[in-house]
């Protein structure tokens, strides 16, 4: 746990919150103020946030459709493994001869008993 923590409190993070809390410190203990203008924080904060959200939407329609796809190839081979016509006993012979292992009766006659 204190190694995650480690890691996120780098340098940095630490000097740029003691600077914060200074500018905070020195503005309230002078009576420091100023008019900052409302747009300019709308699109510091907008902005960023209406991108974020958009980055995410495709992603996520990415994702949806990629995992359509997978979907609907699964079933397209497990209808194709299903309805598959097996083929009669001189074809059995012939794979017999040229490929003797079971993964391919298998593949060719899924579903059948």
């Amino acid at each position: 746990m204190l190694s995650s923590i480690r890691a996120i409190i780098t340098l940095k993070t630490a000097l740029v919150t003691a600077l914060a809390v200074l500018a905070t410190y020195l503005a309230t203990r002078y009576d420091l103020t100023a008019d900052f203008p409302l747009t300019l924080v709308g699109i510091a904060v907008v902005f960023p946030l209406v991108f974020s959200i958009s980055g995410a939407h495709k992603r996520r329609e990415e994702a949806i459709g990629q995992y359509g796809s997978i979907k609907g190839h699964g079933r397209a081979i497990y209808f194709a493994a299903r309805d598959w016509m097996e083929p009669d006993p001189e074809t059995w012979r012939e794979l017999g001869s040229c490929c003797s292992s079971s993964w391919t009766r298998v593949a060719i006659c899924s579903g059948r008993p």
